[in-house]
């Protein structure tokens, strides 16, 4: 009866072995794929600030624009007895709807 008992023990300890070993195993994995979340999410925030970046870039040559086209209306408007400026108003009510 005691080596039975001793046997089981033997048996639970080496069980009880796998299990540490895997558990090593998975707590490693673990670190590996946290370190690769926090890099894929670094990365992820870098391009979203690289399009961010991008996005006032082609906002403030928008803008640019927009404010040439006035220029250019209001001077070529000034001997048009003011048609020159409601086409404009109409211009900005359309950019600001539809911007």
């Amino acid at each position: 009866k005691i080596n039975e008992m001793e046997s089981e023990l033997n048996e639970n300890n080496l069980d009880f072995m796998s299990l540490n070993f895997q558990k090593s195993y998975f707590i490693e994995e673990n670190k590996k794929l946290s370190k690769m979340n926090k890099d894929s999410f670094e990365q992820i925030n870098n391009l979203l600030n690289q399009v961010n970046y991008l996005a006032e870039i082609i906002r403030n040559q928008s803008k640019e624009k927009i404010l040439n086209h006035k220029k250019d209306k209001i001077e070529t408007s000034a001997y048009g007895f003011g048609l020159g400026i409601e086409i404009l108003t109409i211009f900005e009510i359309h950019l600001k709807y539809k911007c």
